[in-house]
């Protein structure tokens, strides 16, 4: 044995011989660090092993222990360090595996501890270890069956395996089948040293029973094992406030938070305690920490006692933890499912979560239960009115009204329905109707002021607004709000006016102050915009509004650096603000940082709250950054979140074809299309895509099949003449481009008309309708370049010429008018306009073949062959198959009586589909000759 470890571990053993004074100290340390973990003496255990690690920070089996002490203590993520620290100095891998899992699963890192375990082993007790860990990630994550499934298998490889026996009784737990737990927990409890994990089940199963004393029982049992055992601490508050022993079950709860500050199960509990005993003293602050907290709390605390649930629910909602707050009212419906105030409670916090989909359906099963309750038809109605799905919203709207005539909230929300629908005249009958019932004033005089100016009736709408800012002179925000309607009436100055009303009300009025910012920078006067939003700033240093406002000015003025430094901190402070998150992104990309942007966004979704909005902003970003898949899938997780799968998949398509992924695209936009069979937006590009392809005739089929049940748009008619003109169908070519400009004119189809007069020999035409079109748009590119193209085909060169040199004055930064105009130049013989010129292209673009390809063909014409040959070399090492460039080439090497290179050029040339191969073919005959 000795010697086989000496052939493996030679340098160790060499270091442990001059070292053997310091391993012994440190031999004993480790072993009274190891006696105090097994006596649950988790400070003292720790207080050794640190000993170790100041003096032998490279101690392996020290680094090993200090995680297994961190991980009885609770501090999953210490331990995970300590853990990757053993792991670089070669510890045994098997060994790490089950820690690291430990380690995931209780930071709730239930899917990476999935795919970190392997699910096969070729040992029997690893492999029962392994199946318990993957048991408990799946229990973790809700999925009962699969983690059940996990157990049995562990206890087939280890059929004495308690930890694999109490996740099936945990698993009983869940499906409310506390008999057959308590049987399976009896079990483990009947052998060797029963684990206090146990007995704290056995407390849980006794505490659903109702037993109370008998779960009190079972717990004094977990504590004799490890008094500071912080789940036993947890279950003796609990089951002592149901005894209504509240002293001692704070006393329990303090006990936990003396070892663990602000732990949120003893912050929960001591919250409760408050409740219980009716005292207000101190109840603030404490439901405050457990807002904060409450987040990470586990489940199995508050199992036993559906209430709970209820009750914490309640908590957040008003602490506006809403997520937190759904998860809760869930699991208090698993239970309960048809309490009516539970299921109002959940939609209400779907509909500000905007979530009206999943609101539907909960305020559709409490309108099962109790069918003339007017607050779920109003909710209902409202949720429908959400969805646009107007007729459903009307519906239930109306049954309001009829069950309760004279409520004035019903008018309102009626109103609201018929402004939604378009039908303005409508609403201000109803909230008429609210007004003289005295309903809300401000609510019905808002309603009132949009649905007059909805309807045309501009004046009466300023009236009733200024009538509201009249009567209540001291409210900033209707002053504000009058200083809108001015403001989109066109009426600036009285605009301006209000909002600084609202502000001599309020100094530090946030919606004014942007408001007035907003007129500042639309007047050219952007540094008086920013000095006013910091102004304000300073006041009110946290206001979001204010600083998104100010942020979003930094954008606007090139200055996102500064954008990103405003926000970052805000940010920090409160994460989970979505507001603050999207303009922070957009000042990361502005500020070059996609992968910082990418990051932020990433994190957010992951740990707060999931919106469609988010996810189609991250499939930007990874659009942007080129990862075609990440955007595809954020696109699809937008979908699951009810987004509109007409419009994300036509996204999708246009994702896929970005990248050249056609099969890809042509699929996404059918999905598309399934979805949403009415918009022309998928047919358009799928067609466009066919066409691109090549496929014209698939393009033009479905444009057709398309036709039959829908007036075609525009856009879409122009594409069905794109089609035939490339299938050279000229006749229904034209047919279909002069009645796209019978709709809407524009340069591409006045462009299309004039290819098709060209294929035709219809040159005058062409001509005319080309001239015709500019007089109108004389700045035109695309006009101006067909025009030029027509001339230089007809090889009308200076016609061609004064049209390029009107376009490089407007468009002095484009690469391809540059070459084009030093093309024209050059068959003008003007060489040194038509060397500026292309070398200016090649300033802008470097590399371009196509300007390489020019510069060298004027060089050719001045007879500097040397100068011209490395640049046409180079335009052909980019682009290998343009014949041009070899004609250029071959005559070029031709020039400096390099003649066998040049022939075998040319005769690259001849054979492929050079529009002027037959010149290049009477060249070639000459040369053999």
């Amino acid at each position: 044995m000795l010697d086989r470890n000496l052939k493996a571990y030679p340098y160790i053993f060499l270091l442990l011989i001059s070292s053997s004074l310091a391993a012994s100290q440190e031999d004993k340390l480790y072993e009274e660090a190891r006696s105090a973990l097994n006596d649950n003496q988790y400070d003292e255990a720790l207080i050794h092993v640190k000993n170790i690690l100041k003096t032998s920070p490279e101690h392996l089996a020290s680094n090993i222990l200090i995680a297994e002490i961190l991980l009885a203590h609770g501090s999953a993520s210490a331990a995970e360090a300590a853990l990757t620290k053993a792991a670089s100095l070669g510890a045994n891998k098997k060994q790490l595996r089950l820690l690291f899992a430990e380690s995931y699963i209780m930071q709730g890192q239930y899917n990476k501890t999935l795919d970190y375990l392997p699910e096969q082993t070729n040992d029997d007790k690893l492999a029962a270890k392994i199946y318990v860990l993957r048991g408990d990630a799946h229990l973790g994550l809700r999925q009962l069956k699969l983690s059940q499934n996990d157990y049995n298998t562990a206890l087939t490889f280890d059929a004495k395996n308690i930890d694999a026996k109490l996740g099936l009784a945990q698993i009983a737990v869940n499906y409310f089948q506390f008999r057959q737990a308590e049987k399976l927990v009896d079990e483990v409890l009947s052998g060797y040293i029963p684990p206090i994990k146990a007995w704290n089940l056995k407390a849980s199963i006794q505490q659903s029973l109702g037993n109370n004393e008998l779960a009190l029982n079972a717990i004094n049992q977990a504590l004799l094992i490890d008094k500071k055992n912080i789940q036993s601490l947890i279950f003796a508050s609990t089951i002592n406030t149901e005894l209504q022993h509240f002293e001692l079950a704070e006393q329990y709860a303090d006990t936990v938070l003396e070892r663990v500050p602000n732990e949120p199960k003893a912050e929960f509990l001591k919250a409760m305690v408050q409740i219980r005993k009716n005292e207000n003293t101190g109840f603030d602050s404490s439901i405050e920490k457990v807002a904060q907290v409450l987040d990470h709390l586990s489940e199995d605390v508050l199992q036993s006692n559906p209430s709970y649930y209820y009750l914490a629910s309640i908590i957040l909602f008003h602490q506006q933890k809403y997520e937190a707050a759904r998860q809760y009212i869930d699991d208090y419906l698993f239970i309960d499912e048809n309490n009516i105030n539970a299921l109002i409670l959940a939609a209400t916090i779907e509909l500000l979560e905007e979530k009206p989909m999943q609101a539907k359906a909960l305020l559709s099963r409490a309108n099962f239960l109790d069918p003339n309750n007017p607050k779920i038809l109003s909710m209902l109605g409202m949720t429908y009115l959400e969805l646009k799905q107007y007729e459903k919203a009307h519906f239930h709207l109306a049954k309001v009204k009829e069950l309760q005539p004279n409520l004035g909230i019903a008018d309102t929300q009626l109103a609201q329905s018929y402004l939604a629908t378009g039908m303005p005249e409508k609403a201000i009958k109803h909230l008429l109707t609210a007004s003289a019932a005295e309903y809300d004033p401000i609510v019905v005089g808002l309603l009132l002021v949009e649905s007059y100016i909805k309807s045309g009736e501009m004046n009466k709408g300023i009236s009733v607004a200024k009538n509201l800012a009249e009567n209540m002179p001291d409210n900033a925000n209707i002053q504000h709000h009058l200083g809108y309607i001015y403001q989109i009436s066109g009426e600036i100055e009285k605009a301006k006016h209000q909002f600084e009303q609202a502000l001599i009300i309020e100094p530090n009025h946030a919606k004014s102050i942007i408001s007035l910012a907003n007129l500042d920078y639309q007047k050219g006067n952007a540094d008086i915009a920013i000095n006013r939003l910091k102004a304000a700033l300073i006041i009110s240093a946290n206001d979001i509004d204010l600083i998104t406002a100010l942020a979003k000015l930094y954008n606007r003025t090139d200055n996102s650096a500064a954008s990103v430094i405003l926000l970052e901190e805000p940010f920090k402070l409160d994460t989970k603000n979505e507001e603050l998150l999207k303009n922070l992104i957009v000042s990361y990309v502005g500020d070059k940082q996609l992968m910082l942007a990418i990051e932020t966004l990433n994190t957010y979704l992951l740990n707060q709250r999931k919106t469609v909005e988010l996810y189609l902003m991250l499939a930007s970003l990874q659009i942007m950054n080129s990862d075609v898949n990440s955007a595809v899938s954020a696109y699809k997780s937008a979908i699951k979140q009810d987004g509109d799968k007409g419009t994300i998949y036509l996204l999708i398509a246009h994702a896929y074809q970005r990248f050249s992924k056609v099969p890809e695209a042509i699929t996404a936009y059918k999905k598309s299309m399934a979805w949403d069979g009415d918009n022309d937006k998928a047919i358009i590009g799928l067609a466009q895509l066919y066409n691109a392809e090549n496929d014209t005739d698939s393009a033009i089929k479905l444009i057709k099949s398309f036709e039959v049940n829908h007036q075609l748009s525009a856009q879409l008619v122009e594409v069905l003449a794109n089609s035939y003109l490339r299938i050279n169908q000229y006749k229904l070519a034209e047919i279909y481009y002069k009645k796209r400009i019978k709709l809407a004119s524009n340069d591409s189809s006045v462009v299309g008309l004039n290819l098709i007069y060209r294929a035709t020999k219809r040159t005058s035409k062409a001509v005319d309708l080309l001239t015709k079109s500019l007089n109108d748009r004389p700045n035109s590119l695309l006009l101006n370049t067909a025009l030029a193209e027509l001339y230089i085909d007809q090889s009308q060169w200076i016609n061609a010429d004064k049209i390029y040199q009107t376009l490089v004055q407007l468009y002095p930064k484009q690469p391809a008018i540059l070459n084009n105009a030093s093309y024209v130049a050059l068959n003008i013989s003007d060489y040194p306009r038509a060397e500026a010129l292309v070398k200016r292209s090649l300033a802008l673009v470097d590399n371009q073949p196509d300007s390489l390809d020019t510069l060298g063909w004027v060089y050719y014409h001045t007879k500097e062959f040397n100068k011209a040959l490395p640049l046409f070399r180079k335009a052909l090492a980019i682009n290998n198959s343009n014949p041009a460039v070899k004609y250029h080439l071959a005559l070029t090497l031709k020039a400096l009586n390099r003649d066998k290179e040049a022939i075998k050029l040319m005769v690259d040339v001849v054979n492929s589909d050079y529009s002027e191969k037959a010149d290049a073919d009477v060249l070639l005959k000459q040369w053999l000759k």
